[in-house]
């Protein structure tokens, strides 16, 4: 990774852009939606749309060449790289001021490059290559616009608004269930009625979503609503992954994985997760791993090899006399298998105190 991705703060910040032609128009359209001070330097012809952005008090134009004084609490900078003398002199003031920017089209000069963007405020998804595939980004872009709904920003602001409220709630897998249920469960319910009102619903959801977590959290300190995942892994191929199992894995708290599970598969897993390789004469030890993570509220995930002999044998822990019931997932659309448990395929999850 030669470019490291970030998000950077611009509110009441300048962003500085040298030049007055399209090529600038389009990267000041980009930024137009951030809460940044956006100034524009340029002694020459300025393009129409910069005009009408700086009429309707949106940005400011300095008819003029820019100076080191004009980089004072700037972010960053876009220049227009036709200019070859224009360019050379912002560059020069940039690296005198530490400044970070970019030169258009020009990424051997840059200090940074820019990403495509799925924008849905405050939910943005960067998406970038390097500078290497620009139509493979704008892919994969046209793909995660079509699976992210409109209105995800709205879920994100009500949710932002309301965290204050969970605080009341133990810090960890109980926080982590409550946020995982309303936004796989009841934002997605709201968002497909697309009510005028879905500020005020998505509250309410979370309202009486509250109320019900503090009630079960308030039952009993040694007993989870969630059973042992485990999901069988016939591949390394995270392509083959289906939707569930990646939701899964993605979502776990603790993953106890078989040597042979491939690096590709754990890099899904979040990064606050707990990774443990699985050795086949440590299963008691895992067993009992397993069950203080439950007990805390954790979800517990074990990633095992679907292929007889070349991981743990799980079927040797017996799960139903420690009280747990097991969540068996086929990891992969093919091959198909049939899961080596009695157990198998428990839909009420409990583990008992």
């Amino acid at each position: 990774m030669d470019y490291f991705p970030i998000f950077v703060a611009v509110k009441s910040r300048k962003l500085l852009f040298v030049g007055g032609s399209m090529d600038i128009v389009h990267k000041v359209r980009l930024v137009m939606k951030s809460t940044a001070d956006i100034h524009v330097f340029s002694p020459d012809e300025i393009a129409p749309d910069l005009k009408t952005w700086a009429d309707q008090g949106k940005i400011t134009i300095h008819h003029r060449q820019m100076t080191a004084d004009d980089s004072k609490n700037a972010v960053f900078a876009f220049i227009d790289g036709d200019d070859g003398p224009r360019r050379d002199h912002a560059m020069a003031i940039f690296d005198e001021q530490g400044l970070l920017y970019a030169v258009i089209d020009d990424q051997s000069r840059s200090r940074f490059i820019t990403p495509a963007l799925v924008d849905r405020d405050p939910v943005v998804v960067a998406i970038g290559t390097e500078g290497t595939g620009p139509v493979i980004a704008r892919d994969i872009k046209a793909k995660i616009e079509h699976i992210l709904n409109p209105a995800m920003g709205i879920v994100a602001k009500v949710a932002g608004s309301f965290r204050p409220k969970v605080e009341v709630l133990p810090k960890g897998g109980v926080r982590r269930q409550f946020w995982s249920q309303f936004l796989h469960d009841i934002a997605p319910n709201i968002m497909a009625k697309r009510p005028e009102n879905m500020e005020q619903q998505l509250t309410q959801g979370l309202e009486h979503l509250l109320v019900e977590a503090q009630r079960g959290n308030g039952q009993s300190e040694n007993v989870s609503n969630q059973a042992i995942s485990i999901v069988h892994i016939a591949s390394n191929d995270a392509d083959l992954l289906t939707r569930g199992a990646f939701n899964i894995i993605h979502d776990a708290d603790l993953v106890i994985h078989d040597s042979t599970i491939g690096h590709s598969l754990l890099e899904l897993t979040r990064r606050e997760s707990i990774r443990v390789e699985a050795l086949p004469h440590a299963l008691q030890s895992l067993a009992k791993l397993a069950i203080t993570h439950l007990e805390k509220g954790d979800r517990v995930v074990v990633l095992a090899d679907a292929h007889g002999g070349r991981g743990v044998n799980w079927a040797d822990i017996n799960w139903a006399e420690r009280g747990v019931q097991i969540n068996d997932v086929t990891g992969y659309i093919t091959p198909p298998f049939t899961p080596p448990y009695p157990q198998a395929h428990s839909q009420h999850l409990k583990v008992a105190s």
